[in-house]
């Protein structure tokens, strides 16, 4: 019985919710979780299964280990485990590149567009999540030449279609006092208002599900700061969510992977690896938990000051 679970936690509502789909005759595990309720769910899951093969997936179309440490849990867990260890395993990383992706994502960005007056004189805004510079700069992360290349995936599919609106990224969701992936998405809001753009659609490329940063970092931060820059026509693309080719696509890719699973360790672990491993892991939760608490105290701040102004 292959089995898919899926699971969401946003920082709003600190809640775990599993779907469980029913496909052949293995366990496929999906999750998207963030620290610390990764580890948790892991070990509850897979203490449930009795399988002879793994493959996980992550709900981002992308790979980073700043915005996808779950990655880095799962490989850990897999070596460390006795059992996991010698369990045949594959993993999905990115898909940004799938055709059933961007087509999905093309589909969304029709409909949307059809709503405006003047659909051909929409900027297509696509906002992604941030990352430190440092994490692309230094540690040679692949995060932004990956989302450069899924928007001129997309874009190039809206061509063939004959869309040929204007377009630009932007990176969203900064904490910190460290630099950021630029441009970030509230400055060139500011910028595009500046320079005379009235119709404006924004498109959350890298989120496949909405929470937190899509109702209201993008649809209530963004968009009020974009109308007060002089932006007149709002509009937001959904999150793919559920879309019936994103789902198939991501069946798909199951189906695909499953004959090329194998073993993650095939050698006793040296101790002084595990113990490296275990440190880079706790001070990425550390760390993380801490920016995930100063991003909601920051949004939590804005929000009451404003409230103040009016």
């Amino acid at each position: 019985m292959l089995e898919c679970v899926i699971g969401t936690h946003s920082p709003k509502k600190p809640s775990i919710r599993l779907r469980r789909i029913k496909l052949r005759s293995l366990w496929f595990f999906h999750y998207t979780l963030n620290t610390p309720y990764q580890q948790a769910v892991l070990v509850s899951a897979f203490s449930k299964t009795l399988s002879s093969r793994q493959l996980p997936s992550l709900m981002k179309p992308h790979v980073s280990d700043y915005v996808e440490p779950e990655n880095l849990i799962w490989r850990h867990s897999c070596r460390e485990d006795q059992y996991f260890a010698g369990l045949p395993i594959s993993i999905i990383e990115s898909w940004y590149q799938r055709e059933g992706y961007v087509k999905s994502m093309a589909d969304l960005i029709e409909k949307e567009l059809s709503v405006f007056t003047n659909p051909e004189e929409v900027m297509i805004f696509f906002s992604a999540h941030g990352v430190p510079l440092t994490y692309v700069k230094d540690a040679g992360d692949p995060y932004r030449d990956q989302m450069e290349d899924c928007i001129a995936l997309i874009m190039e599919e809206l061509k063939s279609r004959g869309t040929l609106n204007d377009h630009t990224l932007a990176y969203q969701s900064r904490v910190g006092p460290v630099q950021w992936l630029k441009p970030y998405t509230d400055e060139v809001l500011v910028e595009l208002g500046q320079k005379g753009v009235k119709s404006l659609l924004a498109v959350p490329v890298s989120f496949v599900s909405e929470h937190i940063e899509t109702l209201e970092e993008i649809d209530m931060e963004y968009r009020e700061l974009a109308l007060e820059s002089g932006i007149e026509n709002w509009g937001r693309v959904p999150a793919l969510g559920c879309t019936s080719s994103f789902i198939s696509d991501l069946a798909d890719a199951v189906v695909e992977a499953l004959p090329s699973a194998s073993a993650m360790v095939t050698r006793k672990v040296k101790d002084t690896d595990s113990d490296m491993d275990m440190m880079h892991y706790l001070t990425k939760m550390f760390f993380g938990s801490v920016l995930a608490f100063f991003l909601l105290l920051s949004l939590r701040l804005v929000s009451a000051f404003r409230n103040t102004l009016h």
